[in-house]
């Protein structure tokens, strides 16, 4: 597992994606190795792999936010699968509300679609979420400043 962490580190996808699948032969009931892996596979490309890996630690850990999370992260480049995405990533929030990047990826997404109300709101509640009011804020003053709120 720490060599695929490694290759991660290093931007080295492919290898990372091979040391996982390896860590997954030999403990297919560990959970984390298949979003790792599923994380390295968005970066090559294979998505609908990521999102096979995503959905076998969900049959492990119904309950695993990071795995709806990725799927998110995979589906949210496909402009038709966008509305899969924020459900994926609606999914991750009602598990684990303190995944902070995720409310930006999903704010982002209502951008994307030009939904700029749910955006903000998504955008608010990152703020609320997160204990230093970080997460989300420099998104939230992007869109009030385009909509004209703050000068």
């Amino acid at each position: 597992m720490l060599a695929g962490m490694i290759f991660l580190g290093q931007w080295k996808m492919k290898s990372a994606s091979k040391e996982f699948a390896a860590v997954i032969r030999l403990q297919p009931q560990h959970k984390e190795p298949y979003v790792l892996k599923a994380k390295a596979d968005i970066s090559l490309g294979a998505i609908d792999e990521a999102i096979a890996g995503c959905r076998k630690a969900l049959e492990i850990d119904p309950n695993f936010a990071e795995a709806y999370a990725t799927i998110g992260e995979a589906l949210g480049h496909d402009v038709k699968r966008q509305a899969e995405a924020i459900a994926a990533y609606q999914s991750a929030l009602k598990i684990n509300p303190n995944l902070l990047p995720v409310y930006e990826s999903m704010g982002q997404l209502f951008l994307e679609v030009k939904d700029e109300k749910k955006a903000e709101e998504i955008f608010r509640q990152a703020m609320a979420a997160d204990h230093q009011h970080m997460a989300g804020r420099f998104q939230l003053g992007r869109l009030l400043v385009r909509k004209g709120k703050i000068c």
